[in-house]
């Protein structure tokens, strides 16, 4: 009796250990809860730009941030970290991912929504809470100086008399590729080859060359490049620009397809609404700043400001427009869950019958076996561990991680079932590997997919 009390009686060495730890635990608290009761902004804000340093992107966040630092418009510091790769899906990706709270910012133009219609991502704006919309670009269709196509019409006539043979330049997935669709698509016959080829330096690199014969640029990249040797052959406007009034419109030339880029904000879904209404409230007073006005003037880009229902309607109608475009693809992956779940219901049966016979034959005990599918399972979690930081940290292909992550899963299991000594032969064995190590496959892309 007197050893079940004391059984039951709490050993203080732990209590003493739980007490230290709750000691240490309550002024993280009050601080966790000071931060909350302190007025927004309280911390650094992240400014999440999805391409490399000196692209347009990053120009544009540098001019508002130089503003926002001048104004002083931000009691806390505005910290630009560049996260390029995949036509800004990783930089997408990330602040999607992050925590609410209005310390995270994406600035994305159209290519948020014309990913999503390309498939490159299986999310879009609605992701996001919208802060404002800051700054437009028109967009110019060009050639090497020494083209023969002297107009649009031109071009599109070679085009539709030799399809396919016509190359347009373009980031795949990006806005400049869905021009080229809207056009092609507008004239009804013509159908460019389009030749993936990244930002507008690559495009103009490409031009240069002679590699391809036309492509896409935003007026401040065709003005730029012009002097290096190209022509504009359209100007995507609904009326001449200003700045290059001998430039056509398509509309002039009978192709009704009008293009401009907006460089957009955006909050993790979920952001307190009175955080995005101040962000929001800091960018107008950047944008009208004198200096501001100055520099997107001298890089012709229009310092429109958009925000609440206007924002709303704009990103609707550029949602819409680009929604009625075909992108001419199929979805990247194949559909893994239907076929992996009839693999899985032919063959799973027959590996649990496999597994249910051969248990006879087994001589280990059954604790010996259950350490080993927990050793299984570790190695596993490891694994999906590993392949995680390599495409995130390192931004592996996902193809290669994928697949090395399925071949060393299906050795794992292979290895596994052959201790089993199964009565099937070792071409069923494989087949049980490549449905396991598929399943798992699966399950990691789907979480890359949702998580990262």
């Amino acid at each position: 009796m007197k050893c079940r009390l004391a059984c039951l009686w709490p050993d203080f060495a732990i209590l003493s250990r739980l007490f230290t730890l709750l000691l240490l635990l309550i002024p993280l608290s009050f601080t966790q809860i000071s931060l909350a009761e302190q007025p927004y902004p309280n911390q650094p804000i992240q400014l999440i730009v999805p391409f490399g340093p000196g692209g347009g992107s990053d120009t544009f966040a540098r001019i508002i941030k130089a503003a926002i630092d001048e104004q002083e418009l931000l009691d806390q510091p505005l910290v630009i970290i560049n996260a390029p790769g995949a036509g800004g899906t990783i930089g997408s990706r990330r602040v999607r991912n992050e925590k609410a709270d209005g310390y995270t910012v994406l600035l994305l133009h159209d290519a948020i929504i014309t990913a999503k219609y390309y498939k490159k991502v299986l999310y879009g704006p609605e992701e996001f809470e919208p802060v404002a919309g800051t700054g437009q670009s028109g967009m110019v269709i060009a050639v090497h100086v020494d083209s023969p196509h002297e107009s649009l019409t031109d071009l599109l006539i070679k085009a539709s008399e030799n399809t396919d043979t016509v190359t347009f330049a373009a980031n795949l997935g990006a806005p400049s590729h869905f021009i080229g669709l809207m056009i092609q698509e507008e004239h009804g016959t013509a159908k460019f080859r389009f030749v993936n080829s990244g930002g507008g330096a690559d495009r103009y690199s490409d031009i240069k060359g002679g590699h391809i014969e036309a492509t896409a640029f935003s007026l401040e990249e065709y003005l730029r490049f012009k002097p290096d040797g190209i022509r504009a052959l359209a100007y995507l406007g609904k009326e001449r620009h200003p700045e290059v009034p001998e430039i056509p419109t398509a509309i002039e030339q009978g192709i009704n397809v009008t293009s401009k880029n907006t460089q957009y904000w955006w909050m993790p879904k979920g952001t307190p609404p009175e955080h995005v209404q101040f962000f929001a409230k800091v960018l107008e007073k950047a944008m009208q700043s004198e200096s501001v006005q100055t520099k997107l003037k001298s890089m012709k880009i229009d310092p429109i400001y958009l925000s609440g229902d206007a924002l709303a309607q704009h990103l609707k109608d550029a949602d819409e427009a680009y929604a009625g475009v075909d992108p001419g693809v199929e979805s990247p992956l194949p559909n893994l869950p239907l076929i992996l779940s009839l693999l899985t219901l032919v063959f799973g049966l027959a590996v649990i019958y496999q597994r249910k016979l051969g248990s006879h034959q087994q001589t280990e005990d059954t604790n010996s076996i259950s350490k080993k599918d927990w050793a299984l399972v570790a190695v596993s979690g490891l694994m999906v561990a590993a392949f995680a930081v390599s495409l995130i940290i390192f931004e592996f292909p996902l193809g290669i991680v994928s697949t090395l992550f399925l071949l060393i899963m299906g050795f794992l299991l292979s290895s596994e079932a052959r201790k089993t000594k199964p009565i099937f032969t070792s071409g069923l064995i494989i087949i049980n590997s490549v449905v396991f190590g598929s399943l798992f496959h699966l399950i990691f892309i789907m979480l890359f997919e949702l998580t990262f």
